[in-house]
């Protein structure tokens, strides 16, 4: 294909400013395209020269403002994308330091009388008063504390002669904080 007179020129003009070899050779086409879609009412070549220089440095900036925007918006979706594997991964996380939690209380809920256990649960995992463990099992304030009481010095007897519990508690509530 017979390169114009005006070519250079123009490639010079988008180059000038893409800085960038094909991406100027293609708004060299896209504008003479659009020379030839659209021709102005110009006679004279100089003005010709201008004209064709103007658009090919307006095809330039706007391809820089397009992928300005496309990398913004690569930007913002990769931002997204690690919003949401981190909310995921944390999410994921959580369920099993909880399913952990459950299973090391379990175990160690198994060693207390059935009134103490309920009442450990109930204070600790359902964050109940006092008084609303009295009420619910229908028996004295005084009584669900002498039971939280015996409760925490049996199970604090109990993880201190076992250190693989005290290890995965110490590392559960390391993780928690």
């Amino acid at each position: 294909m017979k390169k114009s007179r005006f070519h250079q020129s123009v490639f010079n003009s988008a180059y000038g400013i893409t800085k960038d070899y094909q991406i100027a050779e293609d708004i060299v086409q896209e504008t003479f395209i659009k020379l030839i879609e659209n021709p102005p009412d110009i006679r004279d070549e100089h003005l010709l020269q201008k004209w064709l220089n103007v658009t090919a440095s307006n095809l330039s900036v706007d391809y820089l403002r397009k992928m300005k925007r496309q990398e913004i918006n690569m930007e913002l979706f990769f931002n997204q994308c690690s919003f949401l594997f981190s909310t995921w991964h944390s999410k994921v996380e959580r369920e099993l330091e909880n399913k952990l939690f459950v299973e090391l209380l379990s175990e160690a809920l198994d060693i207390l009388p059935r009134e103490w256990s309920q009442i450990v649960l109930l204070k600790y995992y359902y964050e109940m008063s006092i008084e609303e463990i009295s009420t619910l099992l229908s028996v004295k304030k005084n009584t669900v504390k002498t039971r939280l009481l015996r409760a925490k010095q049996k199970l604090s007897r109990h993880l201190s002669k076992n250190d693989d519990i005290i290890e995965r508690l110490t590392t559960f509530t390391e993780k928690t904080r």
